[in-house]
Parts: structure tokens; C-alpha cells; sequence
């Protein structure tokens, strides 16, 4: 997954790579783009967990529903472990278990 970029407002946007295997014609890349409301950033940087909701769209341009969940590694870090589920299909999701990076520091914060 690539570094989180705020596009606006309270969305961040990323690319994301799953490779599943064996099952190769299930992998799929494309972006994704969570909402961090201000009050879940700063509950990021204390150090606690944080569920998001977001949507994407996979290199097909076919729509994904996004639902997951970030903790930072020590409060204040910018990094931390991130899981996003993606999902393919009524039955089927794929799973990005991995960590994430903000790479904008939050606008107005010290």
C-alpha cells in the first residue's frame, strides 16, 4: 500500500496491490480512499485504534467498498499497522493485512 495522501476534506487516498495466492485471477490493484474525520486522527496520534469506511475502485474501474481499521505504532506516529477489507463481490473480500503511512501531517496540528 502506498503512503496516505489527504485529497480533501476528510479523505485520504492510497493504492493498494492484494495478490492472492494460489488463487492469482483474484488479485487485483487499484485505489482506495478512506474518510479520517479530524477527531479519528487525533485518537490515531493517542495512540488508540481507529475503524474507517471508504470506497475504491480497482484497475477495471470497478467500484469497492472499503471497511477497516488502523492502529499507529506509538502515539504521535504517523505509521502504523492498518487492515482494509476490500469487497469484490456480496461473498468475497479481500483482505490487506499490512501498514500504513500518512505522509501529510494533519493541517494545524503541532
Amino acid at each position: 500500500m502506498t503512503p496516505f495522501v489527504r485529497s480533501g476534506g476528510q479523505v485520504y487516498t492510497a493504492e493498494y496491490k492484494a495478490s492472492v495466492v494460489p488463487f492469482f485471477f483474484f488479485s487485483e490493484s487499484g485505489r482506495l480512499s478512506i474518510n479520517f474525520t479530524d477527531e479519528q486522527l487525533a485518537r490515531l496520534e493517542r495512540g488508540e485504534r481507529v475503524d474507517f469506511t471508504g470506497d475504491g475502485k480497482n484497475k477495471k474501474n470497478k467500484g469497492r467498498r472499503i471497511l477497516g481499521h488502523a492502529q499507529a505504532e506509538v502515539p504521535g506516529a504517523r505509521t502504523g499497522k492498518i487492515k482494509v477489507r476490500v469487497f469484490v463481490t456480496k461473498n468475497t473480500d479481500l483482505v490487506l493485512d499490512t501498514t500504513y503511512t500518512f505522509a501529510e501531517k494533519q493541517s494545524g496540528a503541532e
